[in-house]
Parts: C-alpha cells; structure tokens; sequence
C-alpha cells in the first residue's frame, strides 16, 4: 500500500501510520517519516494541538505518565519551537484520512512516539526531535520582535513574558499596552504592502467538542523601510489565522452541555477572530523533522486564541471573564488593532463583502510545488474592487440608457403613428 507522500524543499515526507489510543484528548498521533537525498530516512512523530486549533506540532512529553500526557514546547518559545512546516500541516489535513490508524500497548507508546525528557525511554530519533526543538541556531533575535521576548520586569516577574507564561499581576491593560507598543514599532520599521498579503489554505476545526472553527490562513510578507546590513529580518512573514467561531450544533440543542454556555455564545457572536501563530524569514526551509529551520520569537505576538486558564497563562480578566470549557480562556482579543493585522484584514473586508455576499479573497492560493513562504506579486486588492465597481457602474449605466432609449424610441413610434393618423383622417374629412 502506497503512503501519501510530498517533496519539500528536497525532503520527502511520508504519512505513515496513525496511533489513536495515545490519550482520550489526543486521537491523531501521526508517525512520519522523511527522506533527504543522499542521507538516511528519519523517523518522528506529530500530535495535533487543541488551544491552537488544530495546528500540527513535534511530539514530545515532559512526564512520566501516558495518563497525563505534557507536550513538551521547549525552553524557547512556546508556540513556535514545535510548530510543523504550514505546507506539510497542509498535506496532513488534505490526506489523513488514507493513513492506516493502529492502537499500541503501553511499551510501545513509551519506546516508539513518546520521549520522556531526562530518561532513558527516548528512541535515538526522538532524542534528536528533542535537541532540534531546543536548537539555537533556528532562533532569529533581532529588534523590534528581541524587545517583546525578552521583556522583563523584575517588579513583577523573573520570567520573560510570553505566551504560555503571564506573570502573576499582569492586567489586561499591561498586556495591551505591550502589544501595542510593539505594534507601534513594528509599523515604524516596516512598511505593509496590499501585495504581499497571501492566502495559504482553508482551515477548520472543532475545539472541545463545544466551537467550531471555519477560517483561511493568510501570509503577510513584512519588508524594513530601512534595510539593515547583514540582517536576516530584513524581509519577515507573518502568518495569521482570520477564523469564525461556531457553537457546535450538540451545545445548541443541549446548552447545559457546558457550564459556559454565555461565554461561549458571545465569543461565537463576533464577525470573526484573528491571531497570528508563526513568523519567519524568507530564507527559512523544512527541517528532516518537518520543523521550520528558523523562526523569530516575538514573546506576547506569537500565540492563539485559546490558552490554559492555570498557570498563569491568562491574565486574571481572562480567566474570570472569558473562560470557555474547564481548562481554557479565550484570549483572542489581545490581537484586535495591531499592525500589520488591522491593515490586512481591513485589506481582505474591502473585497470579501460585495453585495452582502462573502466571495473569495484575490489572494490567490498557493500551489503545493511552491513554497509557502514566497508570496507572489499581484494586483492590488482595491483597485481591483474600484475596478469592478467602475465596469459594473458601465454596465448598469448602458442598460439604464438602453433602456431607456427603447421606451424613448417606442413612444416616438407611437405618437409618430397617432399623428399620422390624426392628419389622414382630416385630409380624408376635408375631401
């Protein structure tokens, strides 16, 4: 039996099986192995992650028990450090379906696709998964995104803020005004063009069985207005995730289904919900462990939509206000009005919303033989929108007048005949 397979950047990813009896909350536990040309096949593991939707990451565990699984995100960042390459998250989604699914028994889970950090139950490829995720050499530091990671305030907190760690304190209004500082210098040192904005794919998914998720993933290509030498962000893309919110159809018929049923209602009652979930370079390429060979942490900018309510990870409004099932808070709303997410998304509204119906964005998708990190040039959104309207104004404009040429002409007909008729009847009177 043929395995789904696909070639990035020289590297030949299969699918190769799936474990779905890992952990009640986890039922995709994709095995995959890669082939570099000349080099020996590698083989690791992928789990899909809930708090962010769905999107695919490196499976590593930090316990001790199968029961009580804790995937290891690195020391690092958070969100990015295990974060699988967009065109082979892709791949997986478009063909999981054709992979064989398998159950394991308990020491084959622990010898095969789980590592535990500091044992010995760590097969040699996995210790490898475990260093590369820890890897300096795929970390970008350069300012404005150095600022935000390393942010520290020895008032508050010993520990760099971040998604995944809110120090305890932090309000919601300490960590707008971080982002928003950070807005601001981002849009001061880089320049947004309508161009560069790209879609990627569709996305979907159904988050603890109560939301589900309907959205495109978008690419924002971000170049400095001032290059700087030797740098490696002087070109970055961001990618973000513009997403609607939908209660399940089973909380809908069964509110008690869940305590926070009116959370969840009013989160799902807004037009759309935005985060951007991964930033890089343009030089960035697919590791033999389908990683990103470099990624730029960017500290509170990088993160999701949904977070853990402990561990400090949600501000105290957060978990008081906008909790959504027992173990997550929405935290969504940390993105509305930065840059460059207000510019693309007010970019994609001026040609999504045509006579009340939704149409596809011009962006164009990208194709699986190229790659997810080059954004092609093409014509500006707006005037594409002014235009249509323009040729549409023409058109209305010609049948008005078309029209109204018929029933001109028609009348002159009619009161053409009427007159001739009149004069006929009184020459024949007057003979």
């Amino acid at each position: 039996m043929s395995r789904p397979q696909i070639t990035i950047d020289n590297i030949t990813f299969f699918l190769i099986r799936v474990v779905d009896n890992m952990h009640k909350r986890y039922s995709d536990i994709l095995e995959i192995h890669s082939q570099e040309e000349g080099k020996s096949p590698f083989s690791f593991w992928v789990y899909r992650s809930n708090s962010e939707l769905g999107f695919w990451r490196l499976c590593i565990t930090k316990s001790n028990s199968l029961q009580n699984l804790l995937w290891y995100k690195g020391t690092i960042d958070y969100v990015q450090a295990t974060f699988v390459h967009l065109e082979l998250q892709n791949f997986i989604n478009e063909n999981i379906q054709y992979v064989p699914k398998i159950q394991l028994n308990a020491i084959e889970k622990m010898t095969e696709c789980v590592c535990y950090i500091n044992t010995r139950h760590c097969s040699p490829s996995n210790q490898l998964a475990l260093e590369q995720i820890d890897d300096p050499e795929r970390m970008i530091s350069e300012e404005p995104f150095s600022l935000i990671q390393s942010l520290d305030d020895d008032t508050k907190h010993t520990r760099p803020v971040g998604c995944g760690r809110i120090p305890s304190g932090f309000t919601d209004a300490d960590v707008k005004g971080i982002l928003q500082e950070f807005s601001d210098n981002l849009k001061s040192e880089y320049r947004y063009d309508r161009r560069s904005l790209t879609r990627v794919s569709s996305f979907s998914f159904n988050f603890e069985k109560l939301i589900d998720s309907v959205g495109e993933i978008y690419c924002i290509r971000l170049n400095r207005i001032i290059p700087l030498k030797d740098s490696q962000t002087n070109t970055v893309l961001i990618y973000f995730l513009k997403t609607k919110l939908n209660i399940d159809p089973l909380l809908i018929a069964n509110p008690s289904r869940s305590l926070f049923t009116r959370n969840i209602t009013r989160i799902c009652s807004r037009d759309y919900h935005v985060f951007p979930f991964f930033i890089t370079n343009n030089h960035s390429r697919v590791t033999k462990m389908g990683l990103y060979s470099k990624y730029i942490p960017s500290g509170l900018f990088i993160c999701k939509l949904f977070d853990y309510y402990g561990y400090s990870q949600c501000t105290v409004e957060e978990m008081r206000n906008e909790k959504c099932t027992m173990d997550y808070s929405y935290i969504g709303k940390r993105y509305d009005d930065l840059f460059p997410l207000k510019e693309a998304i007010e970019e994609l509204s001026s040609v999504c919303e045509i006579s009340g119906k939704q149409t596809r964005s011009s962006s164009t998708s990208l194709s699986k033989a190229s790659s997810y990190e080059t954004t092609s040039s093409q014509t500006p959104l707006r005037s594409l929108k002014s235009r249509f309207y323009k040729d549409f104004k023409k058109l209305k404009h010609f049948h008005k007048m078309n029209k109204s040429k018929k029933i001109k002409n028609k009348t002159t007909r009619r009161l053409k005949r009427s007159t001739k008729s009149k004069i006929y009847k009184k020459i024949f009177n007057y003979l």
